[in-house]
């Protein structure tokens, strides 16, 4: 244990917390979601291209489960939480589950392939796992690097073999992983996905420091709470206690 990593002293503690190193902040944040994706477990559904009219349109559809949007062709509109986006030829949309959208076209036709899925990150499985990810909503220009990959995708779809499932599987963590990396790191923002500031800070401080491990007295002093406080933080936000989620972290 490095002596000078955790401090009895409440002061001193405070310090530490509240002007930890932009740098030490964003190494953390950088291997925090390198673990959130390492832990991404990911089922391919169903893949299916669609030729729409001016017509298509819906309001306040609750998806069942993720869904990626691959837009060849036209534009329209979307809204999803409160925030519309304009999506065009080129662009992915990715649609969490449980989400509620609004879509209507705005262009003569639309054409589109419709990736559905489940997702979830183990460490946090009753978190939304694109805010974990911190993953957008619309990937704009995204088809192009993609294509050939979509286009083997809609061919294993229509062409049943031993290996078809493996097959979609692959390809949709193909494009899941090249959307990851067209998005720079970013730190959650406290209450981005429900979760309490001191229990993300806490996270990325140890995300960032692999060789330490704190017990839950260290932790405690780290988000500046009682050890009791702090298990029932870890409790609500994660199921696990702070010991555990740890563990399961390193």
């Amino acid at each position: 244990m490095e002596a000078a990593v955790f401090y009895k002293d409440r002061e001193k503690a405070a310090s530490l917390y509240g002007k930890m190193e932009e740098t030490t902040r964003k190494e953390g944040a950088g291997m925090l979601q390198n673990q959130f994706a390492e832990s991404l477990h990911v089922t391919f559904l169903h893949i299916r291209e669609y030729d729409l009219d001016h017509t298509w349109a819906a309001a306040d559809r609750e998806l069942a489960h993720s869904v990626l949007w691959c837009v060849r062709d036209g534009k329209f509109s979307l809204q999803l939480s409160g925030n519309r986006y304009n999506v065009e030829a080129g662009d992915f949309a990715l649609l969490p589950a449980g989400a509620e959208i609004s879509y209507r076209a705005a262009s003569t036709a639309v054409r589109l392939v419709s990736i559905n899925f489940d997702a979830s990150v183990t460490l946090l499985p009753d978190r939304s796992w694109t805010e974990l990810l911190s993953m957008p909503v619309r990937y704009p220009e995204a088809l192009s690097g993609l294509e050939a990959v979509l286009a083997d995708m809609l061919h294993a779809s229509g062409t049943a073999s031993a290996g078809q499932n493996l097959l979609l599987q692959s390809g949709l963590l193909r494009i899941l992983s090249a959307l990851l990396d067209r998005q720079p790191v970013r730190r959650t923002e406290p209450g981005a996905d429900g979760m309490d500031r001191r229990i993300l800070g806490v996270i990325e401080y140890v995300a960032a420091h692999p060789a330490l491990m704190p017990d839950t007295a260290q932790l405690a002093e780290l988000a500046q709470v009682s050890e009791s406080h702090l298990r029932k933080l870890f409790m609500d936000h994660t199921g696990l206690s702070p010991t555990r989620f740890i563990h399961r972290l390193k």
